[in-house]
Formats: structure tokens, C-alpha cells, sequence
């Protein structure tokens, strides 16, 4: 009975281990490869997008922390604020989007730039947070599920390798297979966002 249990044990294992699945790559295009992978969310899956920019890492990074202007070149975005801010690397921010053919979304994140993995030269990692913020919006799906990073490793001084990772479901009446499709067929015009923002030379932080 022993041998058998540690043979269904040594069985299971490497299923559980393996459950959350390999990426997959989705597309590669314009310097840009996007990834996906199963976790085992029937509606979602994990996305995230790998590109080198020919710019310094800092001048991105002040992009992807320029909260207050998301809505002048992050897609969709009506509105972003910082709503508390804990110190100069974790805050938390609400946004509000009016993506194409459905409702408005809008949600709260936590936002820590601390902790830094060793790939990273600069890092801000997200999740959505339920117990702050503006209360729900009669006209704005409210999500309940968004995760993401930006990851940025120096090249060179001025050469960036950017990683955007998001695990997030637009909630509403949206059908899973469409879900999905959107967190990818998005993620070109996010990156492009960031691209031309950090190469105007007119922005400054």
C-alpha cells in the first residue's frame, strides 16, 4: 500500500508542477514577441510581450511611472491618478478605460517598485486592489482580476530590453475566447505607446 501511494505521489507530482503550462508564443512581429500560457483560469490566460528598445531603460521607466498622463498616450485610458501614495516606490493608483465595442472598465492597483529580480535594471510590478479607492462606477465595469509588470534590463546606455507581463480578465459578459484574444491583440499598441513617449523629445518627466 506504501509503494503505491508514493507511486500515485511521484505520479502527481510533476502534473501539479507542471499544471500552470509552458509559453507559448502567440505571434512575432515589428521587434515584438508576444507569449501566453495556461494557469489553469478557463477564461484568461497569462500574456506577456518582449521587445528591445533602442532607448536608455531610465527614460522608459520615467514613461511607465508617469501615472498622472497615462491618458495622453496610454491606450484607452480616460483616466489615471495616483489616489495614495505610500513612499517614492509603492503607491496606489486608480484608472479608468473606455476600450472599443464594450463598457467602460476601471480598477485599483497596488503598485511596488521594490523587491527588483536580478534581470531587471528597473521594475514596477501591479495587482488590483478591492479594500481602497473611488467606489465602483455605475457606468464602469469594475475588475476584479489584474496583475502585471514592467521589467527593463539595460543593454547598454541606450538599449533597453522590455518585458510587460499582465494576468487579467475584463470581467462583464465577455466571453473567455475573447477575453483572450483581447489581452494579446492589445499589447502592440500598448508597447508602441511607450516606444513613441519615451522618443518625443518634446515629454519631459
Amino acid at each position: 500500500m506504501r509503494n503505491t501511494l508514493f507511486l500515485l505521489f511521484a505520479f502527481l507530482l510533476p502534473l501539479a508542477a507542471s499544471a500552470k503550462g509552458e509559453w507559448e508564443k502567440a505571434s512575432e512581429d515589428d521587434g515584438l514577441t508576444i507569449w501566453s500560457r495556461d494557469i489553469g483560469n478557463d477564461r484568461v490566460r497569462e500574456v506577456k510581450v518582449e521587445a528591445i528598445i533602442d532607448l536608455p531603460a531610465e527614460r522608459i521607466w520615467h514613461v511607465v511611472r508617469d501615472v498622472d498622463h497615462f491618458s495622453e498616450f496610454m491606450p484607452y485610458v480616460l483616466e489615471a491618478k495616483i489616489i495614495k501614495r505610500v513612499d517614492s516606490q509603492n503607491w496606489y493608483q486608480y484608472q479608468r478605460l473606455d476600450p472599443p465595442l464594450v463598457d467602460m472598465r476601471d480598477y485599483v492597483l497596488k503598485v511596488t517598485t521594490e523587491n527588483k529580480p536580478p534581470e531587471a535594471t528597473y521594475y514596477l510590478r501591479w495587482q488590483a486592489e478591492h479594500k481602497i479607492g473611488p467606489k465602483p462606477r455605475q457606468d464602469a465595469v469594475r475588475l476584479k482580476l489584474c496583475d502585471g509588470s514592467w521589467t527593463l534590463k539595460a543593454l547598454g546606455p541606450k538599449r533597453t530590453r522590455l518585458t510587460y507581463w499582465l494576468y487579467t480578465d475584463p470581467g462583464g459578459s465577455i466571453p473567455g475566447w475573447i477575453a483572450r484574444k483581447a489581452n494579446t491583440v492589445s499589447l502592440p499598441d500598448l508597447i508602441a505607446s511607450v516606444r513613441n513617449r519615451s522618443n518625443d523629445p518634446t515629454w519631459k518627466r
